[in-house]
């Protein structure tokens, strides 16, 4: 299961990601548990844009260190620097995944575990 669902017909496009937003209520007409997993595809997404960003900072941090030139100082902050934004983003992609989990099991199980 992922977040938002998949396509389960026949066809072409059978077993293809999509990432909507959750139903109003789920297939019980449970509103809580709808409302639930509507914050939690919410913040898997803003998650994943945040981490996708500091990802590109840290190539670009990376990409600067590489360049010849007779400031080792300079290279070395630029790498640590991405070294950071790394560990960052791995970090954002961790409350990514645990908000993905808790989207996909909220129709079974109505649980709550925050990173915050």
């Amino acid at each position: 299961m992922l977040p938002g669902g998949y396509i389960e017909s026949e066809g072409g496009h059978q077993g293809t990601a999509v990432l909507s937003i959750p139903e109003e209520t789920d297939n019980k007409g449970n509103k809580d548990i709808a409302d639930s997993a509507r914050e939690n595809f919410h913040n898997f997404v803003t998650e994943d844009e945040i981490a996708m960003v500091l990802s590109i900072c840290a190539i670009g941090n990376y990409f600067l260190a590489s360049f010849p030139n007779s400031n080792k100082k300079m290279a070395r902050a630029y790498s640590g620097y991405g070294a950071i934004l790394t560990m960052a983003a791995m970090v954002v992609m961790v409350f990514a995944f645990i908000d993905a989990l808790q989207e996909c099991y909220t129709s079974l199980f109505f649980f709550k575990i925050s990173p915050f």
